[in-house]
């Protein structure tokens, strides 16, 4: 996550905004960039690969 998509977050949000809803807002957003990021590269498993890797054939 970088430091203007962090600023620009938080500058986004409500005044009355309470700092644990910051963090956890900034939380997901790193979440959802991280998880972008391992689609991109390819790093997923399919349905069935989830389904055979936990025994539920």
């Amino acid at each position: 996550m970088l430091k203007q998509q962090v600023l620009d977050t938080v500058l986004a949000m409500p005044e009355d905004i309470s700092i644990e809803d910051i963090m956890y807002r900034l939380y997901i957003m790193d979440k959802h960039n991280k998880a972008l990021s391992d689609i991109k590269a390819g790093r997923v498993y399919s349905s069935d690969e989830v389904k055979e890797r936990l025994g539920n054939h």
